[in-house]
């Protein structure tokens, strides 16, 4: 069974930046901020509860304090720049799930889970998204709080974003907008008319996306070892890497340093059919197969896998949507402590995709 994140592997979008940069006056830099400092929270502070992906409770009072509401969230989720989808993705899930269980486990809003999943051809009921009912919270946050936020917004607009040394350590020159970050949402926001807000608004990140991905398995009655996860980034470190431990497969599509080392393969596409010849071959071969593939193809793993002979619905996608080989996905199998290079062409590779801004965040 497939569990997947949306946001990378099917969609080129991330709304809810998109809704910060729309909503917020100096939006991406504001975002930009809170992205690299909820990293910082996760990966190095180990903050107690904190989820990477956390960033949408973060902004959450942010975009209420902006006169967002859930008509603005719904019509951000139609726009053009958030319905960009990766080439071939409908065509492929539809593939997929004509041969087992698919579900969307998503850290974005319930407002674009739930347009983007219709565009994809995925039934909401097969979708896991972070509920932000903006317009019932808005009833309890009282005016002064409003002007409050905003006024704290201004600042960061000011702040760098939250840097780690090479210590590990948070870089001296972010200090004291981590300790300003600190107390405005864990000593002030609580204190205010947003507290209700600050404790509702759970983001399915990290450990709470897997605990959406082993909601899902049960639901078909299977198991974490009957898993193919497919994630890119933070929020999916948690549920890949407890896949990958499991024995079961863990795909990083186009993904980043925090995904990568989590993920038995590395894909690097521009077309979601290789995402389909991976689950195939995974499939018909199991993960020792897999391994065998790609480890000794140096990332061009397209013209193994055609040697080894295809469904003829997959070979023949696969020919259309990768008609030379300077066209073909790279995919690399993960081994501990030597992945850097992979990291850094995944990377780059990302950007090239979704774009510099959104395939910079975290």
């Amino acid at each position: 069974m497939v569990e997947s994140d949306l946001e990378g592997p099917w969609v080129k979008a991330d709304h809810a930046f998109d809704a910060v940069s729309k909503a917020v006056p100096n939006g991406k830099k504001v975002f930009q901020v809170l992205s690299t400092y909820d990293d910082v929270r996760f990966f190095v502070e180990k903050v107690p509860g904190y989820e990477p992906g956390d960033t949408l409770m973060l902004i959450a009072p942010i975009l209420l304090a902006h006169g967002v509401d859930d008509a603005f969230l719904s019509g951000i989720a139609r726009a053009p720049e958030n319905t960009r989808l990766v080439p071939g993705a409908v065509e492929a899930i539809r593939y997929m799930r004509g041969k087992d269980g698919f579900y969307l486990i998503s850290t974005s809003y319930d407002q674009y889970v739930k347009h983007a999943a219709g565009l994809l051809g995925v039934p909401v009921s097969d979708t896991y998204s972070t509920s932000f009912p903006i317009d019932d919270l808005r009833r309890d946050v009282r005016e002064v709080d409003i002007s409050l936020v905003r006024e704290w917004t201004e600042k960061t607009v000011s702040m760098p974003e939250i840097q780690v040394n090479e210590a590990g350590g948070i870089s001296e020159e972010c200090v004291e907008a981590k300790e300003s970050l600190d107390e405005f949402f864990w000593e002030i926001l609580p204190e205010t008319s947003f507290s209700r807000l600050m404790e509702e608004v759970r983001p399915v990140g990290g450990v709470r996306k897997y605990l959406s991905l082993l909601r899902a398995l049960d639901e078909q009655g299977k198991t974490i070892e009957d898993s193919r996860v497919i994630g890119d980034s933070i929020t999916d470190s948690v549920m890949l890497a407890k896949a990958k431990a499991a024995g079961a497969l863990a795909v990083s599509f186009n993904g980043n340093r925090y995904s990568i080392p989590n993920s038995n393969i590395a894909l690097l596409s521009g077309n979601c059919w290789a995402t389909a010849a991976v689950m195939d071959l995974y499939g018909d071969a199991g993960l020792d197969g897999l391994r065998e593939l790609t480890e000794g193809s140096e990332g061009d793993f397209l013209s193994s896998a055609l040697s080894m002979g295809l469904d003829g619905e997959l070979e023949e996608n696969l020919s259309r949507a990768f008609p030379d080989p300077g066209t073909f996905p790279k995919v690399y199998w993960v081994n501990p402590g030597e992945n850097e290079e992979i990291i850094g062409e995944s990377e780059a590779f990302r950007k090239r995709v979704r774009g510099e801004n959104i395939g910079s965040l975290g």
